[in-house]
């Protein structure tokens, strides 16, 4: 079993695994052989503990679907798709080359920049990509470079459709959290990824292009929210500003394809590439018109021919204005924002009150909207924004309550002394959260005389037991009362008081989110692009014990309900490490894990503070899902 891999060795359907090549949010990439073809093949594998999720086996069916549906030079083929006794799995062409992530960052590293033709070839065929899936109904939503490979030729070749939106298919309007990349994600998904449009993958080209001509990505920062926010509300830094070298025809053509708005940015993917082909060569090629594209509908995108250059018109303004509906939505996002950052002045010991602000935007059709904060006693669920009939300048925010210039939007916006509206109407919109209150949940006293025990399940009699055992790991023996288990274990992501919850909510990137069960209000914790759950609340704190997926396995993770104190406590990167839970004083996480040398699963225990692991099972069979008893 070379390298610990249980796969490595074994054949899904006609394949024989030979080597891992790769890992994503919920698969491993593995090469296999056809003998009888005598043909290489890239075989998706998906991850150990996840298959039994209906949200990911939806999810790796649907991707397969797309997939099959295509057929383009550059967009990679599916040759088989079937189950395995461990989950799903896909083979697909085996490209024999590099992904343009890892081009980049060796261009970044060399201090080089990319040679144009290279550009444009690699512009041309993802636009063909593209716009062959766009006429098919296709949308891909998570076009970055990591998912563009170039093969030894340098064609490049259009990968993962992961977080595909499919035609005609009643489930998309349940996929509004699908968020897709942050660095590369179009206004519109980031607000709502089911409002993604053909000309959201436009736009992810375009930070695509930004990125091989300046050697990094628009908008940058420590929190995937706030990147999220600047592709909604900040203007783009001029191309030129990074790279002097770059032709102003050029940043033209990048400026359009970053434009806010659908609507404003190319119609089509193959206007994007030839207008960077000819832009290469000094010509004038921004259109002065584009055709509407609806908000929120698949569009279907047409062939269009190379268009023949115009006349220089008003160069592209990097400054824009957003229309109605989006502007509507970033008040929706910013108000989630600016309540998140009210979690950061929080007490560890504490559970945090729902946000007490509002978010009020307004906007003239030549400028960019400017968040202003109002103080307001307490948010109503409401289904509608508010109007406001007067506008007015709001007050200075609270002493104890960072604005949202601090935490959110870019610090050379000024707030605005005069208050401006759209004629008509005049109303100012304001946003209240959607949510209702959910029921509390009501626990079961523990049992006398297991408090600090550590229950878990075992399949040591050759099926399915409930073992307990002292903290050490001692004294196992099975549990008389297993209905208890079920009960302690549905407790892990809820707070001591049971006022609030963590939530996992997604498709594919699986993020936390924090629920106040008695306003309904809600808060995203996580947001990194990886899976991230098996949540568990400290029994002492606002800490969060997780599962996050960023090695392509699973290792533990700690958290503060702020976002902020982000700690990894295990480091396996060929195995699995799962289900935490905390010890009655939170010094310590019991969680399984299949490191050992067999890969049957085992419970181990991490010191918080130190880092120090302790295996408290140690047998030939499998004992997993711990949940420790804290009173």
């Amino acid at each position: 079993m070379p390298g610990g891999d249980p796969f490595i060795g074994i054949k899904l359907g006609s394949y024989e695994i030979l080597e891992a090549i790769g890992e994503g949010g919920m698969a491993r990439i593995y090469k296999g052989y056809h003998a009888q073809l005598n043909r290489y093949a890239a075989i998706k594998v998906v991850h150990w503990g996840l298959q039994e999720d209906p949200a990911f086996t939806e999810r790796f069916r649907r991707e397969a679907q797309a997939i099959a549906s295509l057929r383009h030079p550059n967009i990679v083929q599916i040759y088989d798709f079937g189950q395995h006794e461990s989950g799903y799995y896909m083979a697909m062409e085996f490209i024999d080359g590099s992904d343009l992530a890892v081009i980049l960052r060796e261009a970044r590293t060399q201090q080089k920049q990319l040679p144009p033709e290279q550009i444009v070839k690699t512009v041309k065929g993802v636009a063909a990509a593209l716009d062959y899936a766009h006429r098919n109904g296709v949308i891909h939503r998570d076009v970055k470079p990591s998912n563009i490979m170039l093969n030894r030729e340098g064609q490049p070749i259009l990968t993962d459709f992961g977080l595909v939106m499919l035609p005609l298919q009643a489930s998309q309007a349940t996929m509004g959290s699908v968020f897709g990349t942050p660095h590369y994600v179009a206004p519109e998904q980031a607000i709502s990824s089911a409002d993604a449009v053909p000309g959201s993958d436009i736009y992810s080209l375009g930070v695509v292009l930004f990125e091989m001509m300046t050697g990094r990505v628009p908008f940058d920062d420590e929190s995937p929210l706030s990147v999220a926010l600047k592709h909604v509300s900040d203007a783009p830094p001029l191309p030129t500003s990074i790279n002097p070298n770059i032709p102003v025809q050029l940043e033209d053509v990048i400026l359009k394809a970053l434009a806010k708005v659908p609507a404003d940015r190319f119609e089509t993917a193959a206007e994007l590439a030839y207008a960077v082909e000819d832009a290469f060569q000094g010509q004038v090629v921004i259109p002065t018109t584009n055709a509407v594209t609806v908000p929120g509908a698949i569009g279907t995108a047409a062939a269009v021919p190379k268009p023949a250059p115009v006349a220089p018109t008003v160069p592209v303004a990097p400054k824009q204005g957003l229309p109605g509906w989006l502007i509507f939505a970033l008040v929706a996002v910013l108000g989630g924002i600016v309540g998140a950052a009210g979690l950061f002045l929080f007490d560890n010991n504490q559970t945090p009150p729902p946000p007490t602000a509002t978010v009020a935007v307004v906007v003239t059709q030549d400028e960019t909207p400017t968040p202003t904060t109002a103080a307001t006693p307490a948010l109503a669920p409401t289904d509608t924004p508010a109007p406001v009939d007067t506008p007015t300048p709001p007050p200075p925010p609270p002493t104890d309550t960072p604005s949202p210039t601090d935490t959110t939007t870019p610090a050379e916006t000024p707030a605005p002394t005069d208050t401006p509206t759209l004629p008509p109407p005049t109303a100012t919109p304001t946003v209240a959260p959607t949510n209702t209150p959910i029921p509390l949940p009501t626990f079961t006293p523990t049992p006398e005389g297991l408090a600090g025990k550590i229950l878990f399940k075992t399949d040591r009699a050759g099926f399915v037991e409930i073992y307990q055992m002292d903290a050490d790991g001692s004294n196992q023996r099975p549990l008389e009362d297993v209905s208890i288990y079920t009960q302690l274990e549905s407790r892990l992501p809820f707070s001591p008081d049971g006022t609030s919850q963590i939530q996992v909510r997604g498709e594919g990137q699986l993020d936390l989110w924090w629920v106040n069960l008695t306003t309904g209000q809600e808060l995203r914790i996580t947001s990194t692009g990886p899976a991230e759950y098996d949540p568990a609340w400290s029994p002492v704190d606002d800490r969060i014990a997780f599962v996050s997926e960023e090695t392509g396995r699973g290792d533990i993770y700690v958290i503060n309900l702020g976002g902020s104190a982000y700690k990894r406590l295990t480091d396996n990167i060929d195995n699995f490490d799962k289900h935490p839970t905390w010890s009655p004083d939170g010094t310590k996480i019991a969680y399984w894990s299949d490191i050992s040398f067999s890969h049957n699963r085992q419970i181990w225990q991490v010191d918080v503070a130190t880092g120090e692991l302790t295996s408290l099972s140690d047998n030939p069979f499998n004992d997993w899902d711990p949940v420790w008893v804290w009173k």
